[in-house]
């Protein structure tokens, strides 16, 4: 019942909006599959001209390409962290739920864009950090599996390489939970201009408790939606309202704890005069 009448409470919110809801999420999705394709793009017509192979790419190119792609990931965040923290805060203001001044941020300001540049800057390098288990031990296996072939199979070798999978595995679980407990990060931010990076991920975290698999579900369905273009601001505000309706309910029950311990203090206060 209560996933119905989010469903008929953001059909309401659309009324008379859907043109620009449409085109801001349009615009959000296609830089991002802009940014994330065009290196790709550029490698293979590099191959195509003969320039080079992909082997000496990747292999004698490495610190160049490196470098590229570390110039492009610096470009893509100062481009698309303003637009998607727009989006974001546009769809919220459109949910009606009532953000104070100052809460819709569109980076005019190059003292706003740079802080939000460091913030969601050191939320990726965590995303990074969390993903490196998973990463390191898919190569560990692979490594250790070529070993144990070039030595006739040699026990050890595949002792080491099921080891690796396993850390593999559990980096898995890891990232994806890490990632699903981090959802809120950016709806945090967008409600609190001063929160730093460590408290909103760790708030993120504490909100998401016992909600990742709400998460999970809607950012799937965020996916599939994909393919349907003109469902997408149907599942992109379904989410913002997850986020916003948890938002609310974490300071709620953090106001109801305050509350609780400011009486207690005052009761023992009261006790010892």
């Amino acid at each position: 019942m209560l996933h119905r009448e989010a469903r008929r409470y953001t059909r309401i919110c659309l009324r008379g909006k859907y043109g620009r809801a449409l085109g801001g999420v349009l615009l959000l999705g296609g830089g991002m599959l802009l940014f994330r394709f065009v290196p790709g793009l550029i490698g293979t017509w590099i191959v195509r001209q003969g320039a080079m192979t992909w082997q000496t790419l990747l292999a004698s190119g490495t610190g160049l390409w490196l470098c590229f792609w570390l110039l492009w990931q610096c470009l893509r965040f100062g481009v698309m962290m303003p637009v998607q923290c727009a989006v974001l805060s546009w769809y919220t203001d459109m949910l009606h739920l009532g953000m104070p001044d100052g809460r819709r941020i569109f980076f005019a300001g190059l003292r706003d864009w740079m802080r939000g540049m460091g913030f969601f800057l050191c939320t990726e390098l965590c995303r990074f950090a969390v993903w490196l288990p998973f990463v390191l031990g898919l190569r560990g296996a692979g490594f250790c599996l070529t070993e144990s072939f070039a030595h006739e199979e040699d026990s050890i070798w595949l002792f080491a390489a099921v080891q690796c999978l396993c850390l593999a595995f559990w980096g898995a679980v890891l990232a994806v939970r890490y990632g699903l407990g981090a959802a809120a990060v950016p709806v945090l931010f967008l409600s609190d201009r001063s929160i730093t990076p460590w408290r909103a991920m760790r708030r993120s975290q504490q909100m998401m408790q016992g909600r990742r698999l709400s998460a999970a579900g809607l950012q799937l369905l965020l996916c599939a939606a994909a393919f349907v273009p003109f469902w997408l601001p149907h599942a992109l505000i379904q989410y913002v309202l997850f986020l916003q309706i948890r938002l609310r309910e974490w300071q709620q029950s953090e106001e109801r704890e305050h509350a609780k311990a400011r009486i207690h203090h005052e009761a023992g206060t009261a006790l010892h005069a």
